[in-house]
């Protein structure tokens, strides 16, 4: 399987301030030139809700931003869910399936995607 993403592990990181904080999820073994990590995704302080309620921001409440949080947390795990996949599907295709290793490698994603 050929993988075009940037690779992982990608890291959370809260830049700004006040009401304008927002994730940002970084490559932090990749640097632009000034220094600063590559930018994989940025979840704006401002985006339309998930329920389709219309757009939220930080005044909206601690619940919109646990679930922006949340959302980047997701976010930040999907290299490491994604490999796990993989070779828990390599596994099963081989007949090695009882695999406590693949077991470890869901268990640690699941725990990074759901802080």
């Amino acid at each position: 399987m050929s993988q075009k993403h940037t690779p992982g592990p990608w890291e959370i990181r809260i830049e700004g301030t006040g009401s304008g904080r927002s994730p940002v999820i970084v490559d932090p073994n990749n640097t632009c030139t000034d220094g600063s990590n590559v930018e994989i995704a940025e979840l704006p302080t401002t985006e339309v809700n998930p329920r389709g309620e219309g757009w939220v921001t930080s005044d909206d409440g601690p619940e919109w931003r646990e679930e922006i949080e949340a959302n980047a947390a997701l976010i930040a795990a999907a290299p490491e869910l994604l490999e796990a996949a993989i070779d828990f599907v390599n596994k099963v295709e081989t007949g090695r399936a009882r695999s406590k290793d693949s077991y470890a490698k869901f268990k640690a994603a699941i725990k990074k995607a759901t802080p």
